[in-house]
């Protein structure tokens, strides 16, 4: 059972972000009236087919994603106003960018919805926009305590403690740590009551030290104040998020363009399956970060100016505007074979250091008794 969710949900993850992305190409190039031949979640062998209008829709076995099939897209029938090839550069630049601005969208909707609903952080520093603030809410009582006498309940939010705004988990445990028979006030909120409670912490023996407790559980929530503010600070967040990742990736390149190596941060498609695992264990709130995260990180490798990528033809179609006329199609095919194996030889490298990294290569070994 274990390991069929391993495989459902790395499928489910890698496959909405690239749906997402071929997506947002398809509903550019629709809007553009560029004639879409087909398209496709997921990779053939075709399981279903059905065509509407001029596409056809299909889902394929291979559930790794999508793709989009435009007339024209390899520069023929350019005489066709439907056409990939007929449309003006502009118009060929917001179809190649669609994808790219999809996987912000989406990244930008998970965090709208997380700071809607509350959430506890994957990463820090989400609680640093406008209208949020991180809040302590009760998590679990334990019978026959302070707390638990006083009616204390799950789902309360936890306010404050002899009149201190209660911060974060830590802030809570010191003011109780070492207050033992000692009375404390603590301000709690259920709904819209607010509730003062007189609590007398009893001692409890946590790694050989005698420390204060008055019988509860906390966790820590992201949330915005007011709900209109959660598209706000998704929006905010996603910002966030997309800056460390293209310092991330300078700092990627410049690492091998200095050292020859990869740092130990990088991980291809069987490291981000692993960490799908480990996070989807950690709650739906946690995958929902996660996927959010790469959904951004895709969107920004995504746009690198690389052959191959949409970066790549977006600089071709920008180098042909300023040339006034297009690059020939051969030179083109050229060149994005080339940025092609450049990618698959890094994918390749990348998941080799994987396959050491989390011990795959040696379960492999011991499972065939090498």
């Amino acid at each position: 059972m274990g390991t069929l969710l391993f495989i459902l949900s790395f499928l489910f993850v890698f496959g909405l972000l690239v749906f997402v992305h071929e997506l947002g190409h398809f509903l550019a190039a629709k809007r553009s009236k560029v004639e879409v031949l087909e398209f496709g979640f997921g990779f053939p062998p075709a399981i279903f087919k059905k065509k509407i209008g001029e596409t056809v829709y299909s889902i394929n076995a291979i559930p790794l994603g999508g793709f989009v099939r435009m007339l024209g897209e390899d520069g023929g029938e350019a005489q066709n106003p439907k056409s990939f090839a007929a449309k003006p550069k502009l118009i060929k630049a917001k179809i190649i960018v669609a994808g790219v601005l999809m996987n912000f969208v989406l990244a930008w909707a998970i965090f709208s919805l997380l700071y809607a609903i509350g959430f506890s952080s994957l990463i820090p520093g989400t609680e640093n926009h406008l209208g949020v603030a991180q809040h302590i809410y009760i998590e679990d009582i334990q019978k026959d305590t302070p707390a638990f006498n006083k009616g204390v309940q799950k789902g309360d939010e936890l306010l404050t403690i002899d009149g201190k705004k209660v911060t974060d988990v830590d802030f809570f445990r010191q003011e109780t740590k070492n207050k033992i028979g000692q009375e404390v006030k603590v301000e709690i909120k259920r709904g819209s009551e607010i509730k003062s409670l007189s609590l007398v912490p009893f001692s409890e023996n946590i790694s050989g030290q005698e420390v204060g407790r008055i019988g509860i559980a906390v966790s820590e929530l992201v949330k915005a104040n007011n709900i209109l503010f959660s598209p706000i600070a998704g929006l905010s967040e996603s910002f966030r998020l997309a800056k460390l990742t293209v310092l991330g990736i300078f700092g990627f390149f410049a690492k091998i363009i200095t050292t020859f190596t990869l740092g130990e941060e990088v991980v291809g498609p069987v490291g981000i399956a692993v960490l799908t695992n480990q996070v989807r264990q950690l709650g739906f709130t946690f995958l929902l970060q996660f996927i959010a995260i790469l959904s951004i990180s895709l969107a920004l490798l995504n746009i690198l100016p690389v052959p191959g990528l949409d970066g790549g033809h977006l600089l071709v179609t920008f180098v042909e505007k300023l040339r006034g006329r297009d690059i020939n199609n051969s030179l083109k095919n050229t060149l994005t074979m080339i940025g092609l194996i450049l990618l698959i030889i890094l994918v390749v490298i990348v998941t080799t250091k994987d396959l050491n990294r989390f011990g795959i290569i040696e379960s492999i070994k011991k499972a065939f008794g090498f």
